[in-house]
């Protein structure tokens, strides 16, 4: 199978490292023999010497890879500082974590793309070898995959034990270790993937954690976001050189993993202390934006729908369109290049409905859902809210009366957390039968001239940055 077959997305691998180049050299090594090829290289660096940055420019010309050089003063160990500054170096879209002394086999990038899959990360390990090996190893050795051979390994000291199980080649006996291990799916800085769409949700990692554990808290933080961990340590194979480690302070880990517990317990999902650092800044962090509009026809409502969507999707946020098979939002969503799930909602209430819904928004688990039809919002407002969305907005743009129902107090009353309206007037309206049916102050209102554009489906640019300031709020 082809690359294109397999990812269509870009992709990016970060190699974190500090004064190590002999090691990093071997590494890039294992990345120029990689079966899946269209990668780039960021090398997250937390303070090296000149010598580091010498040889990657060697490496560009020697092993034809394209890698990125990042780099920060040397003020003590910040490896997540600088893995921060890496994401924002690079525009792929997946993002492949290691260090500068694992050396990947041949398929280890094709095998963390292969079980790429929306909502989740990928948790791998390493297969660790002696100082002695680790100093010997030669290009000839990783490049004819001699590294990842347990015969080879044996004949040059190594001794059986469980961990060998790893380099065993057979796909059904890692596919069943995989799903059997006892080891949690957590994120390991050697050997993790993810959307970088999901990390900058989280804020990246906490810069103030130093040596022990201090990117687990990333895996923490999105298990609390509701992106699950993947486990691949069988299938996705490197091998780690070995060395000393005259920074760890056992003291430190320990603290670390009462953080990670703490963050467990409250489900913490975004750090003060990541990418960016003031709230004005965390606000425009992408957020996974769901908009629902079951209709087939095609009016100003969905024209207007659309262009929001798009714009958000251009901006940086994960937008998805949830709309009916064969309607025309779906036809201009697909030549936007936006990510479209179909479905129906015909009744005015239907339990098979509802559950799918509901299962579905657990599944996914956005952040915002945005509603335009009110037969939509009776059904996907109770699911949304059922399944813990933590923001749902009906966009309502006809200035009629709401019913008095109990259907509809416990839809807007408990349901929904917001209401962009289209005019000062539908938003009276909205109020008219009763005054406690949904808070005053969590109506959003458009202004005159935007809310014409809404009405007619015209050039919706100033409705967006409206828009997008209301949804990060």
């Amino acid at each position: 199978m082809d690359d294109k077959k397999k990812f269509a997305g870009r992709v990016g691998v970060i190699i974190s490292t500090y004064n190590h180049p002999v090691w990093l050299k071997k590494t890039l090594w294992g990345y120029a023999s990689q079966s899946y090829t269209d990668f780039e290289i960021i090398v997250a660096d937390d303070g090296s010497f000149p010598e580091t940055g010498e040889m990657l420019e060697q490496a560009k010309e020697e092993m034809g890879l394209r890698i990125k050089h990042v780099w920060q003063p040397d003020l003590g160990f910040r490896k997540n500082k600088i893995l921060n500054t890496a994401i924002q170096a690079t525009d792929a879209e997946y993002l492949i974590f290691t260090d500068q002394d694992c050396v990947p086999r041949q398929d280890f990038v094709e095998t963390h793309l292969y079980y790429a899959r929306r909502g989740h990360f990928l948790s791998g390990g390493y297969f660790k070898i002696p100082l002695a090996i680790s100093h010997q190893l030669t290009k000839n050795d990783i490049e004819r995959q001699r590294l990842f051979n347990l015969h080879w390994l044996f004949s040059q000291g190594v001794k059986w034990h469980f961990k060998c199980t790893k380099l065993i080649d057979s796909k059904r006996f890692t596919r069943f270790m995989n799903r059997t291990t006892t080891a949690n799916a957590s994120w390991n800085g050697c050997n993790s993937s993810g959307w970088k769409s999901d990390i900058l949700r989280v804020n990246g990692f906490n810069e103030t954690l130093c040596y022990g554990g201090e990117d687990r808290e990333l895996g923490e933080r999105l298990l609390n976001m509701h992106i699950k961990g993947r486990q691949i340590r069988y299938s996705a194979i490197c091998v780690h050189l070995d060395h000393d480690r005259p920074y760890k302070d056992l003291s430190i880990v320990k603290r670390n993993k009462e953080r990670r517990k703490k963050i467990q317990l409250s489900g913490l999902t975004l750090t003060p202390e990541g990418i960016y650092k003031e709230k004005e800044q965390q606000s425009t962090l992408p957020k996974k934006i769901f908009f629902l509009n079951s209709y087939r026809s095609w009016g100003g409502v969905d024209k207007w729908h659309l262009e929001l969507a798009h714009f958000l999707s251009k901006s940086g946020d994960d937008v998805q369109i949830l709309t009916k098979k064969g309607s025309e939002l779906k036809k201009w969503a697909l030549d936007k290049s936006l990510k479209i799930h179909s479905f129906s909602i015909n009744s005015f209430f239907g339990p098979f409905k509802l559950l799918g819904l509901f299962l579905f928004f657990r599944r996914e688990y956005p952040d915002v859902l945005v509603i335009s039809h009110s037969k939509n919002l009776k059904i996907a407002g109770p699911a949304a809210k059922l399944a813990g969305i933590s923001r749902i907005i009906y966009c309502r743009g006809n200035a009629l009366p709401i019913t008095n129902t109990f259907l509809n107090h416990y839809i807007y009353g408990h349901c929904l957390t917001d209401i962009l309206a289209n005019s000062e007037e539908t938003k009276k309206i909205i109020l008219q039968n009763s005054s406690t049916l949904f808070p005053d102050e969590k109506i959003k209102v458009i202004d005159g001239t935007d809310a014409a554009l809404l009405e007619m489906g015209g050039n919706t640019n100033n409705v967006a940055l409206q828009f997008k300031e209301f949804i990060h709020s």
